[in-house]
């Protein structure tokens, strides 16, 4: 007696059919981004690059997500919905898995600070951040007047998550989003529109590590 494709779907356990369907998700955004720098200017020497050397030079990153980031104001307006930056991040580090920084679980964070102050002012910080800045930001932002997005950092900052099996923020990256409420806004010409840190929240490109 044969078993229906069905009822092989219904027998297996919950958690392979997550990893089946995670494995599906990745290969889905791992495609597309593929296509996008296939087919934009500049994308094909990103390709070749990484095939040549498995790995990306920081001029050929920045030039990657420059490209992705012009799609998808081209395909969803100045500001894309939320779902969609994760794909792209998801679809990143699935397509060139050799750039995923091990130490961080959303992906980017350890490069990019790497980036932006150099290697070795870059190391102090994140050596010092887990022990020491992490629970200073903490502690401030448990001042501020709350609400549902700050609860929610706060929550992931301080790993209390343990009921979801995706928490939308790891703990250290929720600890560095909570800069975003503690930190005064750059001050700005009166007719530029401030916004506020939730809305600054939804311009972060979130990078995933590969299931």
């Amino acid at each position: 007696m044969s078993m229906s494709s069905s009822d092989n779907e219904r027998s297996r356990p919950p958690k392979r059919m997550r990893d089946d369907e995670e494995a599906f998700q990745s290969s889905l955004a791992r495609d597309l981004i593929k296509q996008i720098l296939q087919t934009k200017p500049g994308g094909t020497s990103v390709l070749e690059e990484y095939e040549e050397t498995v790995s990306l030079c920081d001029s050929r990153r920045r030039q990657t997500i420059n490209i992705l980031a012009a799609h998808m104001v081209e395909t969803e307006g100045r500001i894309p919905q939320r779902i969609t930056k994760e794909k792209y991040a998801l679809g990143i580090v699935t397509l060139f898995p050799a750039l995923k920084d091990p130490s961080s679980r959303k992906g980017y964070i350890h490069q990019d600070f790497s980036l932006v102050f150099g290697p070795e002012t870059a190391a102090k910080l994140l050596k010092k951040w887990h022990y020491s800045f992490k629970r200073k930001v903490i502690r401030e932002s448990e001042s501020l007047t709350t609400t549902p997005v700050l609860q929610s950092l706060l929550r992931s900052a301080r790993n209390q998550n343990n009921d979801e099996d995706h928490p939308e923020w790891g703990s250290d990256m929720a600890s560095f989003l909570l800069l975003l409420h503690i930190l005064p806004p750059q001050p700005t010409k009166k007719k530029t529109q401030k916004i506020g840190a939730a809305q600054a929240m939804d311009h972060i490109v979130v990078f995933h590590k590969e299931p």
